[in-house]
């Protein structure tokens, strides 16, 4: 399986468009003391890796699953990278098994959003 690099970043690109604002607002809801706040940017963050394996399925490729994962998962690095760096500067704890599950379900997530999109009529 080969993974087209471009395709790959193009994904990632149009999801970081969605995720860059819903973990800001997600940060936010965390400093509040709402839960159902923070699940909610929470699901806005999920939606954010959908639409990016979504954009990736509607290019022509032979393998668009695997496509749609790779760009949502490097979404999704860029973020926690940040996020992690955020947390450090803040003197926080850094979660690693959350880091670990929230990249699987970011990879899943992505997966969906190519699903979709390959159910959808041309």
């Amino acid at each position: 399986m080969t993974l087209d690099a471009g395709i790959v970043a193009r994904g990632a690109g149009y999801a970081l468009c969605w995720l860059v604002p819903a973990a800001a607002l997600n940060i936010l809801a965390s400093e509040t003391e709402s839960g159902a706040l923070v699940f909610a940017t929470f699901l806005l963050i999920l939606l954010g890796f959908a639409f990016g394996g979504y954009a990736v399925a509607r290019i022509p490729i032979a393998n668009p699953l695997q496509h749609a994962a790779a760009a949502a998962f490097a979404a999704y690095a860029v973020v926690q990278i940040i996020g992690v760096l955020v947390a450090i500067g803040r003197d926080r704890d850094v979660n690693l098994i959350g880091i670990l599950f929230t990249a699987l379900l970011a990879a899943c997530t992505g997966m969906l959003g190519a699903v979709l999109a390959l159910r959808r009529p041309a």
